[in-house]
């Protein structure tokens, strides 16, 4: 193998393999030397090339560090279209779910806000996510500014048993009506739930803590997690938290995903009203 036209052609294309997104042979030479580099069987280098080819790479982003630049640019812009083509087909599934999504009448869901709503806003969240921690505060003070805005809770605890417990506690909690009350103190939680912490904060609370083990055992109970965990499904999702914004006709549907703000929020739902 001739390792000077290697050379050569690698270092002629490096820029535009990286822009392309293809930085795996880059990262490996630079920040895993003792890794060969894959290639096919037929073209299998040696110790001896790999090392030279990774002088070579070295050397031309040392030289050119503007192309590190340009990669990341070129990776955040294919992570943002990435994002924006699954959020549309996100929403898209949600004009087909629509009726599920805003159901306030569901068992499976917990509404405040509006009885007469001209938008609805439903989130789905889960107790373990920290994210869906610092969006509470957010949605509080937006429950506060519009009177007019319905919010529906849908509580899809996919992080493992301890976040199905404070999933079932906080539902059953709601019978006794202490929903909001034990939702806003696992929201504000610092760090990760057990069922031991869930059920100290329910005494806090003054929870009725028999009839909270009675409502525990509910099969309905199970349903309505079920029925949570079958329509994120059907929508794709794939994290939390998420929330689904509409005008009181289902005719306009918004979208917004991850880690937000109350302005991103409020824009969204000033676009259905």
């Amino acid at each position: 193998m001739n390792l000077l036209k290697i050379a050569a052609a690698l270092k002629k294309s490096i820029a535009a393999t990286v822009l392309l997104g293809n930085f795996f042979i880059i990262s490996t030479a630079l920040f895993a030397p003792n890794q060969a580099i894959a290639t096919p069987a037929s073209q299998e280098l040696n110790p001896t090339e790999v090392s030279q080819i990774e002088a070579v790479v070295h050397d031309y982003l040392i030289k050119n560090p503007q192309v590190l630049v340009e990669a990341t640019l070129a990776l955040q812009k294919q992570t943002e279209a990435e994002e924006q083509k699954r959020l549309t087909e996100i929403k898209t599934l949600a004009i087909k779910y629509s009726s599920q999504i805003f159901d306030a009448k569901s068992p499976n869901h917990v509404v405040t806000g509006s009885l007469t709503p001209k938008v609805m806003v439903t989130e789905f969240f889960s107790y373990q996510c920290p994210i869906c921690r610092l969006t509470s505060p957010i949605l509080d003070q937006l429950r506060k500014n519009n009177q007019d805005v319905q919010f529906i809770f849908i509580n899809w605890p996919f992080e493992g048993d301890d976040d199905i417990y404070a999933a079932k506690v906080a539902i059953a909690s709601n019978k006794q009506g202490k929903f909001h009350a034990i939702h806003h103190l696992l929201m504000s939680s610092q760090e990760g739930l057990n069922k031991e912490k869930v059920n100290v904060t329910a005494q806090r609370l003054g929870l009725n803590m028999v009839q909270l083990g009675n409502d525990l055992k509910d099969e309905n109970l199970e349903k309505a997690l079920r029925a949570n965990f079958n329509l994120a499904h059907d929508l794709k999702l794939t994290g939390v938290p998420v929330l689904f914004i509409a005008n009181e006709k289902l005719t306009k549907i918004n979208v917004v995903s991850g880690k937000t703000n109350i302005k991103d929020i409020q824009k969204a739902i000033d676009e259905v009203r």
